[in-house]
């Protein structure tokens, strides 16, 4: 049950830093940008919650038929591997994106910061 798990805590441990971190975040956060520069911005909550579903539905899908199928053993360890390597990969994306934003006054101002990563 390890691999439906930690997506799940991973989850969770997204939205309760984004409440710790809200007082230093601006009201309106980036949360998508291209080669060009920033495209989309939205609400801290917004972004922790859509970052919540994706790493809780994707990773522990993942995960649970890695500890439920009937399948071979093979294809359940790749399953757990990439449901782990999925959820580390969002978590790290979320982490970076609201780390390269912390003590701006606006989303704008941090947009230098966020392009680099």
């Amino acid at each position: 049950m390890f691999g439906v798990g930690a997506p799940v805590l991973a989850a969770a441990a997204g939205i309760l830093l984004t409440s710790a971190w809200r007082t230093r975040l601006p009201d309106r956060i980036i949360t998508h940008w291209s080669a060009h520069g920033p495209d989309q911005w939205g609400s801290p909550a917004g972004a922790a919650w859509q970052f919540a579903l994706l790493t809780g539905l994707i990773g522990a899908g993942m995960g649970s038929v890695a500890a439920l199928a009937p399948a071979l053993l093979l294809m359940r360890r790749t399953m757990l591997v990439l449901a782990l390597t999925f959820t580390g990969v969002m978590t790290a994306l979320q982490l970076g994106m609201l780390a390269a934003q912390l003590d701006h006054a606006t989303a704008d101002a941090a947009a230098p910061g966020v392009a680099a990563l």
